[in-house]
C-alpha cells in the first residue's frame, strides 16, 4: 500500500517484507512509516542476509553474458542490499524516529519443484533474472539467452553446491536450494507528540497497559 493514503498516527503496525531494497530513498519511506504509526506502534521489516536465487542468477548471468555484461540495459536486482552486518539496523536507526526492539535471523531453503517437471524447476530458479534473459533475447545481445541459461542451470544442479536433489517418500526427485538466511527486525515508534517531544502522558499510559 501507499502509506500516503493513511492518516497520521493511525496504525498500530506497519510491515515491510523484503521491500526496502526496492526503494532508492529508504529514509523517505521510514519517515512515512513514522508518520502513520501511533506512538508506540511497531515497524516490522525483513531483509535477506543471503538468498540463494540471487547467487544462482549471478552464476547464470556471468556465463550467459560473458564479455557483454556492461552492455545489458536492465539492472540486476540487488536482493541482498542489506546483507552487511548491522546495515538494516543503521538505516532504521538513522531515521531518528524508530527504536529497534528486536533482531532475529532465520534460515530456510526454497522448494523449486520435482524433476518430473524440469521446466518448472528451471523457471523457479531463474525468477530474479527472467527479465534480464528476455532483454538479452529481445535486444539480440544473446538470442539464445534462455537456452544458455538452461545449460548453466543444469551444471549448477549437478554441482550440488547451490541446489540439492532429494528423493521423497514416493520415489520422486525434488529440488531444493541450500538454506537462505534472512533477518527480522522489529522497531517501535518513539512516544513523541506532534512537536517531536516525548509525550510523558502517552508513555505513562503505555507503561501501565504493558504491566497489566
Amino acid at each position: 500500500h501507499q502509506l500516503k493514503e493513511f492518516q497520521d498516527n493511525s496504525m498500530d503496525i506497519v510491515t515491510c517484507s523484503f521491500g526496502l531494497t526496492r526503494f532508492s530513498n529508504p529514509d523517505a519511506i521510514l519517515k512515512e512509516v513514522h508518520r502513520v504509526l501511533k506512538p508506540g506502534g511497531s515497524f516490522i521489516s525483513t531483509s535477506w542476509d543471503s538468498i540463494v536465487l540471487e547467487r544462482i542468477g549471478n552464476a547464470i548471468m556471468s556465463k550467459v553474458l560473458g564479455e557483454k555484461e556492461h552492455a545489458i540495459p536492465t539492472p540486476i536486482l540487488n536482493l541482498s542490499a542489506y546483507s552487511a552486518p548491522g546495515k538494516l539496523e543503521r538505516v532504521v536507526e538513522s531515521s531518528g524516529n524508530l527504536c529497534i526492539q528486536k533482531v532475529e535471523h532465520f534460515e530456510f531453503p526454497f522448494y523449486l519443484g520435482s524433476m518430473t517437471d524440469n521446466e518448472k524447476v528451471f523457471n523457479n530458479a531463474i525468477l530474479p533474472i527472467r527479465h534480464l534473459l528476455q532483454t538479452l533475447e529481445e535486444t539480440d545481445l544473446n538470442p539464445n539467452a534462455f537456452e544458455d541459461a538452461r545449460r548453466v542451470f543444469q551444471e549448477l544442479l549437478n554441482d550440488n553446491q547451490l541446489m540439492m536433489m532429494n528423493t521423497n517418500g514416493t520415489g520422486i526427485q525434488e529440488v531444493k536450494t541450500v538454506p537462505n538466511r534472512f533477518k527480522l527486525l522489529v522497531a517501535r515508534r518513539k512516544f513523541e507528540n506532534a512537536d517531536g517531544v516525548i509525550d510523558r502522558e502517552i508513555l505513562g499510559k503505555y507503561s501501565k497497559d504493558r504491566s497489566k
